[in-house]
């Protein structure tokens, strides 16, 4: 279906943020269902397939295609701890290229 330009469209029902009612035949019958399992990372690195993925990256952060050349993030508290101080280092960065000009 095309929409125009500018025109609104609906969200789908199922990106809704809110629940739907619950009824009272369905309070009983009503289950808590586990998530389906991860899939496992692939051995080898999504950014250097030559090399097999580093074990601290499983694949749970955003961007995570096994990249760590250097082998830096041996246990996954150095790896929280690097991903910290990049965001850091990024937000000074942005700071200072938006006070080079003045």
């Amino acid at each position: 279906s095309s929409h125009a330009a500018g025109a609104f469209v609906p969200p789908h029902p199922s990106l809704s943020l809110h629940h739907r009612p619950l009824h009272l035949s369905e309070a009983g019958a009503e289950q808590e269902e586990s998530p389906p399992p991860r899939p496992l990372p692939p051995a080898m690195s999504v950014a250097l397939p030559f090399l097999p993925r580093p074990a601290a990256l499983t694949g749970e952060l955003a961007g995570d295609v096994g990249f760590d050349p250097l082998g830096c993030a041996t246990t996954p508290e150095i790896l929280l701890r690097y991903r910290e101080a990049e965001i850091k280092h990024a937000r000074l960065a942005m700071l200072a290229a938006a006070g080079w000009p003045l």
